[in-house]
Formats: structure tokens, C-alpha cells, sequence
């Protein structure tokens, strides 16, 4: 003989359970939140001056350059004596470019010199 089952009511047993334990769940979640306070206050930490000791900075080692180019390049607008193998010029550098160097000598004459040539290159100090 076929039994038959009101599935009506196991659905509202089920709703029932499901609405039961989502309100139980609410309150306990709305009575541990009550438990929170709103606002905490930190307590002020009183952290003392802290004094730098005065180390003097170091000082880099200079950087030679690779090429006559790039020292003549550091030495723009510097008093230089350059050597070349047929003379020895002492003026201004006013310009360095990829094959020639410019330089103004204190009378106002102009030269330019081909990198290539340059043997050497001296920074002049004091009065030419």
C-alpha cells in the first residue's frame, strides 16, 4: 500500500528552522557586537628627542674621466693648458664637440683642436 506525504508542511517545517536559526544567529552576532565599544582612546606615548650625532658627509673619490673628450667636458669654461704633438696652448675651453675642442686664449685668439691631436691636458690654477 503507497504511502503518501504532505510535502506542504515539510516545507514549512524547513522554513520554520531556517527562519529560527537565522534569528538566533542575528541575535548572538547583535550581542557580541554590543560587546565592541565604539570608540577606544590610545593612551599618549611620550617618545624623546632623539639627537643626530653631527658625522661629517663623505667625501666620493674623484672620478677620473675615460677619455680626453670627457675631461675636457669637466673642465668647460676652466683655464687649460692642452699639449698636441706641434705646440702648447693655454686659454679657455668654450666649447667641447665629438672631434674638436674650442678654446679662447687670454689675448682673444680662438683655436680649435682636434681631439685626436691632444697629448695632454692640464688644469691651469691661478693667473695664466
Amino acid at each position: 500500500m503507497p504511502i503518501t506525504i504532505d510535502l506542504g508542511n515539510l516545507r514549512n517545517l524547513g522554513t520554520s528552522i531556517t527562519t529560527q536559526v537565522t534569528g538566533l544567529v542575528n541575535s548572538t552576532i547583535n550581542q557580541v557586537l554590543a560587546q565592541i565599544p565604539s570608540t577606544i582612546t590610545i593612551p599618549t606615548i611620550n617618545i624623546p628627542p632623539i639627537t643626530i650625532p653631527d658625522f661629517p658627509l663623505p667625501t666620493p673619490d674623484p672620478v677620473t674621466p675615460a677619455t680626453i673628450r670627457g675631461l675636457l667636458l669637466d673642465l668647460l669654461n676652466e683655464q687649460v693648458q692642452l699639449t698636441t704633438p706641434f705646440t702648447t696652448l693655454t686659454g679657455t675651453v668654450i666649447s667641447v664637440e665629438n672631434d674638436y675642442v674650442a678654446m679662447v686664449e687670454p689675448g682673444g685668439e680662438l683655436y680649435f683642436v682636434r681631439l685626436d691631436k691632444i697629448n695632454t691636458v692640464t688644469r691651469v690654477t691661478g693667473g695664466v
